[in-house]
């Protein structure tokens, strides 16, 4: 993720990079050729450059002490999702950005995708009655491998990724429903087997007695897969990858959308970066979207919580 950020960097006219801190010497290696102006650090603690924001897309135990080390530093941090994984220190983040007035926003990427906005369209467009329910899938056959010099499959080691598949990609869901339908009353999550970390999950949330949100994601499938399907009382929307169906009462439509199904989903990453652009600009402090990323914290513990438990359903209302 960060090799695909640092060629964004390098592509954009108005980003000059003067610093790279990264334990990977091969990545160290490759950012050196890309920005023979930056100075290079191993660690964060060794990175002593001034810069005006930092791009923190390290693993997710990491996340909360690098952005408090740079907020505190005077930069605006921009950070990769799940940007924190204990919801307390998401809020005491948050005081951190308005105390220093700078800003603090996650890199929400599928908020940018088209399968996003699709969704959104369909879900809020007048005369098909409430939504009923919404179901995802999202298969792959592996975790993302890292840098073969450091921790390869960092993704499947807890205490550096802080959990499993749900986790790695569970999130992106988690706050595309916090975006179309709020939040949850009642979570319940029933991971498959696994070892140190889930390889499979399923993620109920309830928004209310009569919407149901299902989100089922796995490491362990045969084939590789995305799809999501919103009903609602006059329709159905069913996205298979980049195919879009969308039933009504009345029509029936069939297209197809550009489907970035790489790892870093590039093509989404520009506008989000001109919106932490304006966000810098204009409105230091934490953003609204980073207050999502903390209730994604919260969603994230109730799914550990739930599982613990048997996989029962948690009242949200009831739950810390």
């Amino acid at each position: 993720m960060g090799e695909a950020h640092a060629l964004f960097y390098h592509r954009h006219p108005r980003v000059r990079v003067v610093g790279v801190v990264d334990p990977s010497r091969q990545r160290l290696a490759r950012a050196g050729a890309l920005f023979p102006e930056a100075r290079l650090f191993s660690s964060t603690a060794m990175a002593t450059v001034r810069a005006d924001t930092v791009d923190v897309c390290t693993p997710p135990a990491y996340h909360a002490s690098q952005v408090r080390h740079f907020l505190l530093r005077g930069a605006h941090v921009l950070c990769e999702k799940p940007a924190v994984l204990d919801p307390e220190e998401g809020v005491s983040l948050s005081r951190i950005s308005r105390r220093t007035a700078k800003t603090l926003h996650p890199v929400h990427n599928y908020l940018y995708s088209p399968t996003f906005r699709i969704a959104r369209e369909f879900a809020t467009r007048g005369g098909l009655g409430r939504v009923r329910s919404v179901s995802v899938d999202v298969r792959r056959t592996d975790s993302a491998q890292g840098v073969g010099d450091w921790r390869p499959r960092w993704r499947e080691e807890r205490e550096v990724s802080g959990g499993g598949v749900l986790v790695d990609h569970g999130t992106h869901w988690i706050y595309v429903l916090l975006h179309l339908l709020g939040l949850p009353s009642r979570v319940r999550c029933t991971p498959g087997p696994h070892g140190p970390v889930d390889r499979e999950a399923h993620l109920s949330m309830e928004f209310g007695p009569s919407l149901r949100a299902d989100v089922r994601v796995s490491w362990v499938s045969q084939v590789r897969a995305n799809s999501l399907v919103l009903r609602r009382e006059g329709g159905i929307l069913s996205v298979q990858g980049g195919r879009v169906d969308v039933r009504t009462e009345t029509d029936t439509r069939r297209f197809t959308v550009s489907d970035d199904d790489s790892h870093a989903h590039m093509e989404w990453f520009s506008p989000l970066f001109r919106d932490y652009e304006f966000l810098c600009e204009g409105s230091p402090g934490p953003s609204v979207e980073w207050g999502r990323a903390v209730t994604v914290a919260r969603v994230l513990r109730w799914a550990t919580e739930s599982h613990t438990r048997g996989g029962t359903w948690l009242e949200c209302a009831e739950m810390p």
